[in-house]
């Protein structure tokens, strides 16, 4: 089955004060760290985004239709410019997903299943989660309903639940300086 993998970095980042694809952990940047947790897969990774952030990369780039509509439009555009029957979504800005979450999602991954997202402690990850193009559909509707939350389409679909056992740091945000300066601080060293 054809896969594709997504990076989703067209955020606003407003809580953050500047672009979180940007920022740096052992001069790699967290959209080079996202890129990387798709190594093991052997898929094309694009990159999901506004068109006035300056990425620096050689990782193709498909804008968003809309600006500052949530990481739903950047899915939908995605699914409607990457031919794939299914795509990995993760979004730049959760650094400790592990090399190997990808494949265990993919190996596990029901034909039943329109998606697999995993949940850890009764939360749905829908930012790092694998979506079959049969989805497309229902999103875009959801979307056009004015739902920009994955989660809303939920209800539609056939959600295959990946529990995790893993601690929540596998699923650690950087929204904030603070998140980021967490981030260095506690987990950088041990990822680096």
């Amino acid at each position: 089955m054809k896969t594709a993998c997504i990076i989703l970095a067209g955020g606003r980042s407003s809580r953050m004060g500047t672009h979180k694809a940007l920022l740096k952990v052992h001069n790699k940047s967290l959209l080079d760290i996202a890129a990387e947790k798709f190594s093991t897969i052997g898929s094309d990774i694009f990159i999901s985004s506004r068109n006035d952030i300056p990425l620096n990369t050689k990782l193709p780039i498909i804008y968003d239709q809309y600006e500052n509509q949530g990481p739903l439009n950047g899915i939908i555009r995605m699914m409607q410019e990457i031919d794939a029957q299914q795509y990995c979504v993760l979004a730049v800005d959760l650094p400790n997903i592990p090399e190997n979450f990808f494949t265990d999602l993919l190996q596990h991954f029901r034909d039943d299943a329109d998606a697999i997202v995993p949940y850890n402690k009764s939360f749905a990850q829908p930012l790092a989660a694998v979506y079959r193009s049969n989805c497309l559909p229902v999103f875009q509707q959801q979307f056009k309903n004015g739902f920009k939350a994955i989660q809303k389409t939920f209800h539609d679909l056939c959600i295959q639940k990946y529990t995790m056992e893993a601690n929540d740091d596998i699923f650690l945000n950087i929204n904030s300086m603070a998140d980021y300066q967490n981030y260095l601080k506690n987990y950088a060293k041990a990822n680096g």
